[in-house]
């Protein structure tokens, strides 16, 4: 079964990296092996939009950036 995905939410930055909203679309597809379990195997790309920040700020504090991240998880 494939699925799609959605979330946004904060991301919290520590020693001196700033807060920033993040917006993260994902996808995956959910394989069954038993009756009551199966293996889900997922992308999602988290986004971090550039906000407002002084110019010496580095890429952390201004934003602008994203990752892309894999899950694998079984399901029991």
């Amino acid at each position: 079964q494939f699925y799609a995905s959605g979330s946004a939410g904060i991301i919290i930055g520590i020693h001196n990296a700033g807060n920033h909203l993040a917006l993260s679309p994902g996808a995956g597809l959910l394989i069954p092996v038993s009756k009551n379990s199966g293996l889900d195997l997922g992308v999602k790309l988290i986004g971090v939009p550039t906000g407002y920040s002084f110019s010496e700020n580095s890429f952390l504090n201004k934003g602008g950036y994203s990752f892309l991240t894999c899950r694998l998880a079984y399901i029991f």
